[in-house]
């Protein structure tokens, strides 16, 4: 009876890992901002606005339409501290493609449109496993999960601009049956898992000011937003006696967006030099979970019975993340860039039964542009890397292990002006 409860758990469980989906905010949007450390929200007139500051809308001179493709790779490990041979996961590795548009109908009216389908998963929901997986908060399997954004901004007048711009994602509905044969008995395990994610929308408003020509200010408001998760399980199994019904429903989180004020100065003390300087601050305290809440069947006497593994809690906290980024244009509309940034770990060392791991992680980005001069019709490329940088530490429990590894992201974008 242990293993087939060991079994019924593996299968719901496995579900939740592979269904949930990502954080839109992780790693960033669009080349020049990326090429920044994911600064810029104070200035970047560009489709990429849409996601950074809707307020920058007002800031395209010209309408944009731009597609790009960017790599993303993450490299983490979590190596036992004893006899037990080495954990490796390769967690992430995909291709993902960015589209994004700028419509000018008017000077100081910008229209954004950008679309992406996200591709790391962050926090996982299965928190107490039945084996010794190790899973990272904030860099996990790919899955794409296309992400729509739309806003508009408008400078109300020279130096002040508003905007606002609204973020939906995909509505996933997964059904299937799993079989697993416990014995050369006519019925063997049978498992059939539904689970319905709720679509979700979220709003990000901007402001942009431009007190002298050498200084430009921002400030955006992120709203928390995630989807419910449920999930439907009905096993039965012949297992040298007929077994179930057993029916157990599940709830919890999924694509989890914290709340995040973000402020942003752009500088420029000589005409071709431009020093960013961005804060977010995140405020992961209010994130609910991680959890998963368990209800058995309280017809079914087996149901009640199983035993889930017991919860942790978590010591989720706010994070203060600074983004700082140069910028310098060459002669000839070519410009090279320099960033970095620095993003605490959101979740504390875990104590007990949980393996849900962070830790500061920073980031160095490098990246350049051109764009020809053309009056009526610009053509721009944007090309970055960047690599995220996690530090090597210990979590102290009866079987302690070290973790830790690296992201990279590299790709490009390139556009019409018109």
């Amino acid at each position: 009876m242990r293993f087939l409860s060991a079994l019924i758990l593996c299968v719901v469980f496995g579900a939740l890992i592979a269904t949930a989906t990502p954080r839109e905010d992780e790693l960033g949007a669009g080349s020049v901002s990326s090429s920044l450390g994911g600064a810029g929200l104070a200035s970047l007139g560009e489709p990429a606005a849409t996601y950074l500051n809707p307020a920058n809308l007002s800031l395209c001179k010209r309408s944009t339409a731009e597609v790009g493709v960017r790599y993303i790779g993450s490299f983490f490990s979590a190596n036992q501290t004893s006899t037990t041979p080495s954990n490796v996961n390769l967690l992430g590795n995909v291709v993902a493609g960015e589209v994004g548009g700028c419509i000018v109908p008017l000077e100081g009216f910008g229209i954004g449109i950008w679309a992406s389908n996200n591709v790391l998963r962050p926090v996982t929901l299965a928190i107490d496993t039945l084996d010794d997986d190790i899973y990272f908060a904030r860099f996990g399997d790919a899955i794409g999960s296309p992400t729509i954004m739309a806003g508009v901004g408008y400078a109300f007048i020279p130096w002040l601009s508003l905007g606002v711009s609204i973020f939906i994602h995909s509505t996933i509905n997964i059904s299937q049956e799993v079989f697993a044969p416990l014995s050369a008995a006519p019925n063997p395990f049978k498992a059939n898992i539904r689970a319905q994610f709720s679509p979700r929308a979220g709003v990000l408003a901007g402001l942009s000011l431009r007190p002298f020509d050498f200084l430009e200010l921002g400030a955006t408001f992120r709203t928390e937003n995630y989807g419910a998760l449920n999930v439907d399980s009905r096993t039965s199994a012949r297992y040298l006696m007929d077994i179930g019904p057993i029916h157990v429903t599940l709830a919890g989180l999924y694509d989890y967006s914290p709340r995040q004020y973000s402020f942003g100065v752009t500088a420029r003390p000589i005409s071709d030099l431009s020093l960013y300087v961005d804060l977010n601050i995140v405020q992961w305290s209010l994130y609910p979970g991680p959890f998963d809440s368990a209800t058995p069947d309280p017809a079914s006497a087996i149901s009640v019975g199983i035993q889930f593994p017991p919860h942790e809690d978590f010591t989720f906290r706010d994070v203060y993340i600074p983004r700082f980024g140069v910028e310098y244009a060459f002669a000839q509309g070519l410009t090279a860039r320099v960033g970095y940034s620095y993003h605490p770990a959101i979740v504390g060392l875990p104590q007990f039964t949980a393996n849900l791991v962070d830790n500061d992680t920073h980031q160095i980005a490098l990246g350049a542009g051109y764009r020809t001069q053309g009056e009526t019709v610009a053509f721009k490329v944007d090309g970055f890397v960047g690599v995220h940088l996690m530090p090597q530490a210990v979590v102290a429990k009866s079987s302690p292990y070290t973790f830790g590894g690296t992201a990279l992201a590299t790709g490009f974008t390139t556009g019409l002006e018109f």
